[in-house]
């Protein structure tokens, strides 16, 4: 069985800080870390995502609005992703 854990919630854009009240995260990042093999041996993982940290956007207290992606080996690899794929996401939601 996995464990999964909100690591993080960060702003997608890089300019703005959620120290500021005005400013809502928009991402979540989190870690996927499995427990040890079980001895059972009905244990199965399949459908269990990788370890590794994910990311989505999500504002707090709703539900994700886009698939989770990963894994990323770090933390700051998954922040990196969302703040490149940000504007490619905003341009393809304008087009909808």
């Amino acid at each position: 069985m996995p464990y999964s854990e909100v690591y993080t919630r960060i702003h997608s854009n890089p300019t703005l800080s959620i120290d500021d009240p005005s400013v809502v995260p928009d991402v979540e990042v989190f870690e996927i870390q499995h427990y040890p093999p079980s001895t059972n041996k009905i244990h199965d993982r399949k459908g269990i995502p990788e370890e590794g940290f994910y990311c989505w956007f999500c504002l707090p207290g709703e539900k994700p609005t886009t698939p989770s992606y990963g894994p990323f080996s770090t933390k700051e690899e998954a922040v990196k992703f969302v703040q490149i794929i940000r504007p490619i996401l905003l341009d393809y939601l304008k087009r909808l």
